[in-house]
């Protein structure tokens, strides 16, 4: 009833000048509100439309009108409750996830199928086209989808939890950066520089795995 009560206020607003609410257009990054791009301001015959920096331009006449116009788009547009609640029980995580998830990341990293084991022998037989290949693909398939999994897994909910998040994260950006090093030296068939690159990696991955290990929950 609170809502309807809004609809019909935000109904007369939008009848009578005060507001036009615009929706962006599937096809476009822009907003459609007559300016060249969302960060511009348009004024035309007295009417000026503004992005409010959510997809919807208000038109207006005057200031007044226009804000108490946005307040009550606000309300209408805000996601109920229970949207909300939906939210937060999707953020829950049980120390069975967490395992699970670190889990999947200590498996690829020493499984004799996984895709560690294959570049490690990738390197000692000196395939420098596959090693090549491996190591583009692998940071999005192992780090971000794996290792970033587990990550987003540690729950914020203490500061050491909020540590050991910020330090998954330079860990992850480390392996991106190992895995590079890695391409680097396969490019000239550089087998010291891959070595030293490849024992980074590994270091990385180890330290990102002891991580699990020191979640509060």
């Amino acid at each position: 009833m609170f809502h309807l009560k809004l609809f019909f206020t935000l109904l007369i607003f939008q009848t009578t000048g005060g507001f036009v609410p615009t929706i962006k257009s599937p096809n476009s990054s822009n907003i459609i509100c007559g300016a060249k791009d969302a960060s511009d301001e348009v004024d035309s015959n007295t009417q000026s439309k503004i992005h409010d920096g959510d997809g919807i331009c208000l038109s207006r006449r005057n200031f007044g009108t226009s804000s108490m116009a946005s307040l009550t788009a606000a309300f209408i547009f805000t996601r109920s409750p229970a949207a909300h609640a939906k939210e937060e029980d999707a953020e829950v995580v049980t120390p069975e996830m967490l395992t699970e998830a670190f889990r999947a990341v200590s498996t690829e990293a020493s499984s004799p199928t996984g895709g560690i084991a294959s570049l490690a022998e990738a390197l000692n037989d000196g395939n420098w086209p596959f090693v090549l290949e491996f190591t583009k693909d692998y940071d999005l398939s192992f780090r971000k989808l794996i290792m970033g999994k587990a990550r987003k897994m540690i729950p914020k909910t203490t500061e050491t939890n909020a540590k050991l998040r910020e330090q998954g994260l330079l860990l992850t950006n480390g392996v991106t950066f190992d895995l590079i090093g890695v391409n680097r030296a396969a490019r000239t068939k550089d087998a010291d520089a891959a070595k030293k690159a490849y024992n980074l990696l590994i270091e990385d991955i180890q330290k990102f795995l002891d991580l699990g290990s020191q979640v509060e929950f």
